[in-house]
């Protein structure tokens, strides 16, 4: 993954040295934008291993709805154990509260779906994670800010919003699978609204698809058969997520950041029956710690590999399916390869 080592490579020339609140001291840059594109692969970084299996935990943690931390424990991610409160098992208010319970009573990503369904085309498609009623008071540590009812840390994932765009004929052709096409296809032709080429082959029916989403595309109509098509499970949008990130630890938060991003953009996409197609990530201050420059000095050294693809269990289908039954087991990355671990380094608290 180039654009990871274009990251590091962007701090390391042009960053500032600038105290922090860690005590331990960073270089930094303001604003940088970086794009992934989601149909060809997942965007795991391979100069060092990605930890698959804890990111997909954390994920599936945000889609919980609650600080509690018994979950992670559970699949033994440990990544919030610095910041978790130990009677109340919790971090408090943080992304996954904010995400499905927003001051107690909104369900942001439950909204956002059934808006992606109903009104694709909104500008509004925007979950924040930012909220000032529970922010942490500086002048108490992340454990006491739990106990107060607070967050244990301020949001470095600020906010995401999804775009929605229609496909093109090939795209729709290409993206989705052909038996789900052909079950389309027996339908429109037995309601009358494609007439067959002649025999029903394989290629008659890429054609005479072919032809009805053309008609379809150039009549501006893609939203009037959306429902019809997820009713055959063939998905005329493809969905982009952007996400701003008001800070980043390039080394050890950035990662994992990209491929969360990457994943939840799957998991919206598979639930509302559109195609995944680019991750964009604006971050705002985005930096190294002093103690990460001699593992980065090694990264930089090595060269990016191939990147994996990236698997769902088929039977996750629906919001309550990913909330509810899904596990770390039901994801994968298919020919995954990476350089070996560095020497652990510290993480900044």
């Amino acid at each position: 993954m180039y654009q990871y080592k274009k990251i590091l490579r962007t701090i390391l020339q042009e960053g500032i040295e600038r105290k922090d609140r860690t005590g331990f001291g960073t270089t930094s840059v303001f604003s940088h934008s970086c794009t992934f594109d989601l149909k060809r692969s997942f965007p795991a970084v391979t100069v060092k291993p990605l930890y698959f299996k804890t990111m997909v935990t954390e994920t599936l943690w945000f889609l919980k709805g609650t600080g509690n931390t018994q979950f992670l424990d559970e699949n033994n991610c440990k990544i919030w154990k610095e910041w978790t409160h130990p009677e109340l098992q919790s971090v408090g208010p943080m992304y996954p509260a904010q995400l499905r319970n927003w001051n107690g009573n909104i369900d942001q990503l439950k909204n956002l779906v059934e808006n992606i369904i109903k009104d694709p085309y909104s500008r509004r498609h925007v979950v924040s994670y930012w909220n000032p009623e529970v922010l942490p008071d500086t002048s108490h540590s992340p454990i006491e800010n739990v106990g107060l009812g607070h967050a244990a840390l301020a949001p470095c994932h600020t906010l995401f919003q999804i775009y929605v765009e229609d496909k093109d004929v090939l795209d729709i052709l290409q993206d989705n699978k052909q038996e789900d096409l052909q079950d389309l296809h027996a339908y429109l032709v037995a309601s009358g609204k494609i007439d067959p080429a002649n025999n029903g082959t394989l290629f008659d029916i890429d054609s005479d698809l072919y032809d009805y989403f053309s008609n379809v595309i150039n009549n501006n109509e893609v939203a009037d058969i959306a429902e019809l098509c997820r009713d055959y499970n063939v998905a005329v949008f493809d969905i982009s997520l952007q996400l701003y990130q008001r800070s980043a630890d390039a080394y050890l938060g950035v990662p994992f950041n990209i491929a969360q991003y990457a994943l939840l953009n799957n998991i919206i996409a598979r639930v509302t029956c559109t195609t995944a197609k680019a991750l964009y990530i604006t971050f705002g201050d985005l930096h190294l710690y002093s103690n990460q420059m001699e593992a980065v000095e090694e990264v930089m050294k090595r060269e990016p590999m191939n990147l994996p693809k990236l698997s769902i269990k088929e039977d996750l289908r629906s919001l309550d399916d990913f909330t509810l039954l899904a596990t770390p087991d039901d994801f994968e990355l298919v020919n995954y390869q990476s350089h070996p671990a560095l020497a652990k380094v510290q993480a900044a608290i």
